[in-house]
């Protein structure tokens, strides 16, 4: 009667523990992390040792908008392995994550969390002893679906979604012999893009595949502004890139695969058309940034169109480029004579085949009493 009335006890406070434990982090949130955080559904498998959250929310610190959210988070931890000395999570799935990144200057809406994190840590740190030889570490079916990452950056009013957000990973192992990971996601409305890797850790090497379909190249416009005078550049970028990389060697990269950019498409600060491209085509052959070495194989560019102005003060491609030779002029005046230690390195270039097809000129001389134009088509 006794062991019977302890098991009793036992499985009521196992059954009623996932609740306590929610109900304990929602209540006390802001002692814990400083952030408002609600949860609806927590449960405790103990046979399968996995833990599964539903409708989690974690808000800004302003208590009203969202900052990290999620419908599902499924854990499943193998005890088993630990008999081999190795941690491992048999599945890890997060379904319909959406998490919102604000940048303003130097500053990030979860710079508050990292404080609070780094305070937490110093004053419980204690010394770790320092045999950390037979462990290893094993995550196994990893996968996020529906993801939604949202970025501002407030001092160039820039927004950028990324959406649709998945992630495969098969197999992630600390000290094993390799590694595949999957991620594609959608950024705007018809932006998709790929990445695939292999990762070989005994032979110390990874390679990449990197593919873009119809991305937008419209959001990096807020970034040259102190570069380029600009109003509108955009065009859909679409490649398969292929990199293949060394873990010792960081800079031993090399880079092959086509590039394709679509409906380019460059007006200056005053709006008006500066380039129009209907598409440029690039093969490469092999880019390889440890020996600077940079061999394209073709690029062809299909329908250009340049329009040329020549003003009385001055052309209109100077007015684009003025941000960036006032930045240029205002930088720190570096010592010539000194030599770097890197001075040695030459860049090779190879180029096998440029064509140019039904490309167009427009030239505009406003310098004189009647404007005059010409076409070279």
């Amino acid at each position: 009667k006794i062991l019977g009335a302890i098991a009793f006890i036992i499985f009521i406070l196992l059954f009623l523990l996932s609740t306590f434990v929610k109900n304990y982090v929602v209540k006390h949130s802001q002692e814990l992390i400083k952030r408002k955080v609600t949860l609806n559904e927590l449960h405790f498998n103990y046979f399968r040792v996995s833990v599964r959250m539903r409708d989690f929310v974690m808000y800004e610190a302003n208590q009203a908008d969202r900052f990290v959210s999620f419908d599902e988070l499924y854990i499943n931890f193998d005890p088993w392995a630990l008999l081999h000395n190795e941690y491992s999570f048999a599945q890890i799935t997060l379904i319909n994550p959406n998490v919102h990144v604000s940048q303003n200057m130097s500053s990030f809406n979860f710079d508050d969390l990292l404080k609070s994190t780094s305070d937490t840590t110093s004053v419980s740190k204690k010394k770790e002893p320092t045999d950390t030889t037979s462990f290893r570490f094993t995550v196994k079916n990893l996968q996020m679906k529906n993801g939604l990452l949202s970025y501002e950056d407030k001092k160039v009013k820039s927004y950028v979604e990324l959406k649709n957000l998945n992630l495969n990973v098969p197999l992630i192992s600390w000290d094993s012999r390799q590694s595949n990971m999957g991620i594609s996601f959608r950024i705007g409305d018809k932006g998709d893009v790929e990445i695939n890797a292999q990762l070989d850790n005994k032979a110390k090497k990874y390679t990449i595949l990197l593919n873009t379909k119809t991305l937008s190249i419209e959001p990096i416009k807020n970034y040259m502004k102190d570069y380029l005078d600009v109003t509108y550049f955009g065009g859909l970028l679409t490649s398969k890139i292929k990199i293949n990389g060394d873990f010792e060697q960081t800079m031993n990269i090399n880079v092959s695969g086509k590039v394709l950019l679509d409906s380019l498409l460059i007006n200056d600060g005053r709006n008006n058309k500066l380039i129009a491209i209907d598409r440029v085509e690039t093969n490469i052959s092999n880019i390889n940034l440890y020996t600077t070495s940079y061999n394209l194989s073709s690029i062809v560019v299909t329908n250009p169109k340049i329009v040329a102005t020549l003003d009385r003060d001055m052309t209109n491609f100077e007015r684009v480029l003025k941000p960036y030779f006032k930045a240029d002029s205002l930088a720190t005046p570096t010592d010539t004579t000194k030599k770097s230690s890197t001075s040695n390195t030459s860049i090779t270039y190879r180029l096998d085949t440029l064509k140019i097809i039904n490309g167009d000129i427009e030239f505009t001389d406003n310098t004189l009493n009647r404007p005059f134009s010409y076409s070279l088509s």
